[in-house]
């Protein structure tokens, strides 16, 4: 597999971590390919028997010979590691780990952009079929610890961030180290334990009625009349205002197709009908 050419990537690290992951998959000698890129299989450094010794060497050999397979041959690169001073799989391996060799590593003003961008998310920016799901708070614990599939270490959020981002979503109704019934295990800024925790406590009041998912609108949104065969009451921006929603957009998200008896809003507002 041809992973690596002349001209750096910005998945370039991610790359690099495929090809650790497959090398210490093959084994050499009572070793891996991979422990020898990274300078840990036996015989590293000189030390044991001449059959260890040997052993090492040929995974030196063998670990050279896989790593160029990863360069496209007719390359500048493959040129430049195919030759002395590179005689071993180990000096490959750190050559392209270093830096703009393979890995091109985006500007720190756009790291931070991107930073700002991922704390400010919230639920809403989850497609509309995942914003009307029963783990819509699953999906959105997802989508904030996924948000660098490049592993740009620029880019990294801390712990303490996706927690925050998380609760000013969710946590603020279900309890987090802030809130004043906080879950337990909640000091422990374990996001995953307080996604499932969320997640619980979302599904029971969502079964009891307590809210509802957001449905399809009833309201036609440009005319504000009733949208045929779906409603038959007059709804004005006023009313979505005095509900608690932001504008009439929020209000046509949240509204489900039913009377104003049975319509449990996402503010746990009452809306109000003429």
């Amino acid at each position: 597999m041809k992973l690596f050419g002349d001209i750096p990537s910005a998945d370039g690290k991610m790359k690099l971590i495929k090809f650790i992951q497959w090398a210490h998959g093959v084994s050499r000698g009572g070793s891996s390919l991979g422990t020898n890129f990274e300078g840990t299989d036996p015989g590293f450094g000189g030390v044991g028997n001449p059959t260890v010794q040997a052993q090492h060497t040929d995974r030196n050999t063998a670990s050279f010979h896989a790593a160029l397979s990863t360069i496209e041959v007719g390359s500048q690169l493959y040129q430049t590691v195919s030759v002395p001073p590179f005689t071993t799989g180990r000096q490959i391996y750190l050559y392209l780990d270093s830096p703009n060799i393979v890995y091109l590593r985006p500007p720190d003003s756009e790291a931070q952009e991107h930073i700002r961008k991922t704390t400010t998310l919230t639920w809403q920016d989850l497609s509309p079929e995942l914003q009307a799901s029963k783990d819509v708070n699953l999906h959105f614990k997802a989508m904030i610890t996924g948000h660098n599939p490049n592993m740009h270490p620029n880019m990294n959020i801390t712990r303490g961030q996706m927690i925050n981002t998380f609760c000013n979503t969710f946590c603020n109704t279900f309890g987090h180290p802030l809130a004043p019934n906080a879950h337990p295990n909640a000091g422990t800024l374990s996001l995953d334990l307080m996604a499932i925790y969320v997640h619980k406590q979302f599904c029971i009041k969502l079964d009891a009625g307590v809210f509802r998912l957001k449905g399809q609108p009833a309201v036609n949104l440009v005319s504000e009349l009733p949208v045929p065969d779906q409603d038959t009451t007059y709804v004005s921006v006023d009313d979505a205002l005095s509900a608690g929603y932001h504008d009439f957009n929020q209000y046509m998200y949240f509204v489900m197709n039913k009377k104003s008896s049975n319509l449990p809003l996402a503010h746990v507002h009452q809306m109000r009908w003429y």
